[in-house]
């Protein structure tokens, strides 16, 4: 009798153990979002049928003899036990997985804006490629995670974080192929996506295969930029935009303006401090060894912050949108530059020689017109994020 108790315990616990890990590791509760589980989890989730079916083989004889054999206290744990391990079956794998709760659209439609649904004042992640431009609202991107699409002939892949307010765009191309991706967990609050072709992992931050086959590739990110749609309209007048699926509406509002790191969702808290967790900072990069972040708190205020990175000037400038920005390096071959924001005339000159400069690093008027700053790459997201992938960052102190 204890062999049959102990192979029914070994068997229901080979079952429902990797069952609720499944879940435990693949969604942000806490504690459990360490770079060091990953192997762990991987090689859990890939060979998740195989443990099953080890622990149907131990359980399968024990529970047998106590249905036909056992008395009805026996026959009532038994069929307790079995009716556990099928709850926790169901929520881990259709309630709380990751391929269940993230759908992708049943209908994927792009319209002008004249038929346009999304709010302009939304923002929304915008691409340009070979001639055609496609505007994706942050809106449905936090609830879809990731979209794949083709913009001027070219397959994307449109990502959005949404605990990390952060979107990234790639070519879903690897070594020649084209890969479908789905978000499969979350690791440290950051968004992780797989392969179809090969099931191997993908950080959304960087576009890199951390796990499975294809691991140590990268994939091409594509320039994107992230403004407010009337804004992306005026850039780009004939602009595509992608509209709501009405399947997810209600999935939809329940994470609305949470980009903009100022409401309570699930996996957010509210922030109105410069550099909580979940403080929303533009992180610029000079190089792979120097890098910053400044709080969205401050540009929104200052509406320009001049800096100087690894001994490198550089000027963040908001656009007139409140929602744009733009980094730079702040110096022309003959001077270092220095710019203000006029609160009155709502322009941005230089101090050197009082140039107007537009927010796309052009000087328009003065001394200086017809010269250019030299554009650096700059992300808006959760200074959590920031810090995991670039922990050798500086912050900017705030005044």
């Amino acid at each position: 009798m204890r062999v049959r108790l102990l192979l029914f315990t070994i068997g229901w616990l080979t079952l429902v153990v990797p069952e609720v890990l499944h879940v435990y590791f693949n969604m942000p509760f806490p504690g459990n979002q360490s770079e060091n589980t990953l192997g762990v989890v991987y090689f859990l989730m890939r060979n998740i049928y195989v443990i099953r079916f080890i622990g149907l083989a131990i359980i399968g004889y024990p529970l047998y003899w106590y249905l036909k054999r056992g008395k009805w206290y026996a026959k009532v744990a038994a069929l307790g036990a079995v009716f556990v391990f099928i709850c926790f079956y169901v929520v881990t794998n259709y309630v709380l997985d990751a391929y269940q709760t993230f759908r992708q659209p049943v209908q994927k439609t792009f319209v002008r804006a004249e038929a346009n649904t999304i709010h302009p004042a939304n923002n929304v992640i915008g691409i340009v490629i070979n001639g055609e431009a496609k505007a994706y609202p942050i809106e449905v991107l936090h609830y879809l995670n990731q979209v794949c699409d083709t913009v001027g002939g070219m397959p994307v892949l449109v990502t959005y974080c949404t605990p990390c307010c952060n979107g990234r765009v790639y070519s879903p191309v690897v070594n020649g192929a084209y890969q479908p991706f789905q978000l499969i967990r979350m690791n440290n609050a950051h968004a992780m996506f797989e392969d179809s072709s090969t099931g191997s992992w993908w950080k959304q931050e960087t576009g890199e295969a951390v796990a499975g086959p294809l691991q140590g590739e990268v994939l091409n990110q594509i320039p994107s930029y992230q403004m407010p749609l009337r804004a992306w309209l005026r850039k780009h007048p004939n602009s595509l935009i992608m509209q709501r699926d009405s399947t997810f509406n209600n999935r939809y509002d329940s994470l609305d303006e949470s980009d903009k790191g100022t409401r309570e969702v699930r996996l957010m808290e509210k922030d109105t401090q410069a550099y909580f967790l979940t403080s929303l900072i533009v992180g610029v990069i000079v190089d792979s060894e120097h890098t910053k972040a400044y709080p969205w708190s401050e540009l929104k205020r200052k509406k320009v912050i001049n800096d100087t990175i690894g001994g490198t000037p550089i000027v963040i400038m908001l656009d007139t949108n409140g929602a744009s920005f733009h980094a730079f390096t702040a110096s022309i071959p003959e001077s270092r530059l220095y710019f203000i924001y006029d609160k009155d005339s709502r322009v941005i000159y230089d101090t050197n020689t009082r140039s107007i400069w537009d927010n796309g690093g052009a000087c328009v008027v003065g001394p200086l017109e017809g010269k250019r700053i030299h554009v650096l790459p700059a992300y808006q997201e959760s200074i959590h994020l920031w810090q995991q992938f670039h922990p050798e960052s500086t912050v900017w102190n705030v005044e």
